[in-house]
């Protein structure tokens, strides 16, 4: 035990043996271990609240990047090279997948957690920006599925197991849904309800934005209007095209 008058370090005793100060007995708190041990790939299907939560508060950016490239690649796999043909070998449609699949996923993450932050504060949330871009980012985790179905897609098409991973595919994205729904919720403090109401409010600023750009593209004035019939009265023999 050490004075904290003299600095005198001495064993346990109610007074100071050299100035006489009285001794207080401290607590050494022992500092708690660091999150090191949390696996997020494995813990977001257990406990997704709790996961995101401990995400949120530790290191929010942790995952985001690494994960939104893999979901990318194994959504844009199947599609692409699906339609590899001569002109299109089945390198360059992997090549593009690795392109532009991430960059396409990252953006829309990035996106929809920027306009989930309004839309969820408009309904009483206090999320930010970067706490939703990692609850929509491990919201894809389920997508990682993707890269056990794109194998007899790829290589065995058709046969009767077809509509089976047609309906896998289509339960995948709908847990990826569901996951957003709860993550979304738990990082904005509000019910799952609100959660969904945010979400769809994104959606729809999302397709009007969409429509808006598309009205925006101008027509092309080059078009030349379709010639016009005109009957002659003078003449009868027949009509003028000018």
């Amino acid at each position: 035990m050490r004075c904290g008058r003299c600095g005198l370090t001495q064993f346990s005793a109610e007074a100071c043996r050299r100035c006489g100060t009285p001794l207080v007995p401290t607590v050494v708190v022992r500092a708690r271990p660091r999150d090191a041990a949390i696996h997020p790939l494995r813990d977001i299907w257990f406990s997704p609240r709790d996961t995101v939560r401990t995400l949120v508060a530790s290191d929010p950016t942790r995952g985001v990047l690494v994960l939104s490239w893999f979901v990318g690649l194994a959504m844009f796999l199947e599609p692409m090279t699906s339609k590899a043909n001569d002109r299109f070998p089945i390198a360059a449609a992997m090549v593009t997948a690795v392109l532009a699949g991430p960059m396409l996923s990252f953006g829309l993450v990035f996106l929809q957690a920027l306009l989930t932050t309004g839309t969820g504060r408009l309904l009483g949330g206090e999320a930010s920006p970067v706490e939703l871009r990692a609850a929509f980012a491990w919201a894809q985790a389920p997508l990682l599925g993707l890269f056990l179905l794109w194998w007899p897609e790829m290589w065995m098409p058709g046969g009767y197991w077809k509509p089976a991973l047609a309906f896998i595919n289509l339960a995948i994205f709908l847990w990826a849904e569901v996951l957003a729904v709860v993550l979304v919720a738990e990082v904005h403090g509000f019910s799952n309800a609100r959660a969904l109401g945010a979400i769809l409010l994104a959606w729809v600023i999302k397709i009007a934005l969409l429509v808006g750009l598309l009205l925006m593209v101008p027509t092309d004035p080059a078009k030349k209007a379709k010639p016009e019939a005109r009957i002659c009265p003078e003449r009868s023999y027949g009509a003028v095209i000018v």
